[in-house]
C-alpha cells in the first residue's frame, strides 16, 4: 500500500516537510529515494509524489499528478460524543473518521467520567485532531474531519437550535421505540448523532433534548458501550446511504 500523508497546502514545487513528517517517512516508514507517496490536502485534492533524499539527507517531494477524489458520504455528519475515558475517546475519533464523520463534537455532560480543566481540554482536542488526521490518511479520505472544541451540554443544545432548519438532531437511546434503520434520513439536512457517556444521559439532559426537538433513536435491542455506539450508528447510516 502506498503511504498517505496529510499536507495542507501542497503545490507543484517547493514542498518541504517539517521535522515530524521527515522523521516519520525516513525513520518509521524507511522510505528511500524514488519511493511513491500520496499527499492529500484535507480539502479534496490528492497528489502522487516521488520521495527524494539528497546527499545531505534533506527530504523533498516531487509532484507527479494531482487529482480531486471524493470519498465522502452524501450528507454532512457530526458525531456529538459525550466525553469518555481517554482511550475510548481516541477510539471514537478514529472510527468515526473511518466511517465518514465530518465533524466530531466532544460534549461535557453531568455523568462524564472524564473531567478536565481548560488547558487539558485544549491538549486533548489537539490530540484528537491528530488522531483524526492520521485516520483520514489511513482510510483514504481526502477531507479530514474537524474535531471541535468541547462544549457543555447546554451550549451544545444551544448550538443545535441555531441550525435547527439545517440539522436533523438524533440522540441515541437504547430504550426508545424509534429505530435508526427506519427513522427518516433527510438528504437535504446535516445529521447530528448524539451519544452519551458510559453512564448515559441524565433525565434532565434527555428532557432538554426532547424540548429542543431531538429525535430519539436506538441501534438495536441491546445496550451498546459508548465507544461502540458511533461505529454501529455510522455503519447503519452508511448502509442506508448505499455507501457500503
Amino acid at each position: 500500500m502506498i503511504p498517505r500523508l496529510l499536507y495542507l497546502n501542497f503545490s507543484e514545487k517547493n514542498n518541504t516537510l517539517d521535522k515530524k513528517q521527515t522523521h516519520y517517512l525516513k525513520n518509521v516508514l524507511r522510505l528511500k529515494t524514488g519511493a511513491n507517496l500520496l499527499l492529500f490536502d484535507g480539502k479534496g485534492k490528492e497528489a502522487k509524489v516521488n520521495f527524494i533524499i539528497d546527499k545531505s539527507g534533506n527530504v523533498s517531494l516531487e509532484i507527479k499528478d494531482t487529482i480531486i477524489v471524493n470519498r465522502e458520504t452524501p450528507i454532512c455528519i457530526t458525531v456529538a460524543q459525550a466525553l469518555c475515558m481517554s482511550n475510548k475517546m481516541d477510539f471514537v475519533v478514529q472510527k468515526s473518521t473511518e466511517l465518514g464523520a465530518n465533524f466530531i463534537q466532544p460534549i461535557s455532560t453531568s455523568r462524564c467520567q472524564l473531567k478536565l480543566n481548560e488547558s487539558k481540554l485544549n491538549e486533548k482536542t489537539a490530540r484528537w485532531q491528530r488522531i483524526a488526521d492520521a485516520s483520514s490518511a489511513q482510510c483514504g479520505r481526502n477531507f479530514h474531519p474537524k474535531v471541535l472544541s468541547v462544549l457543555s451540554w447546554n451550549r451544545f443544545i444551544e448550538s443545535t437550535t441555531k441550525n435547527k432548519l439545517k440539522n436533523a438532531n438524533w440522540l441515541l437511546d437504547p430504550f426508545t421505540e424509534g429505530s435508526i434503520s427506519k427513522t427518516k434520513l433527510d438528504l437535504k439536512k446535516n445529521l447530528v448523532v448524539t451519544i452519551g457517556p458510559e453512564a448515559g444521559f441524565s433525565d434532565e439532559e434527555e428532557e432538554h433534548a426532547l424540548i429542543n426537538n431531538f429525535q430519539f433513536v436506538r441501534c438495536g435491542k441491546r445496550i451498546l458501550r459508548t465507544e461502540t455506539a458511533s461505529i454501529v450508528a455510522l455503519s447503519i447510516i452508511n448502509n442506508r446511504l448505499e455507501e457500503m
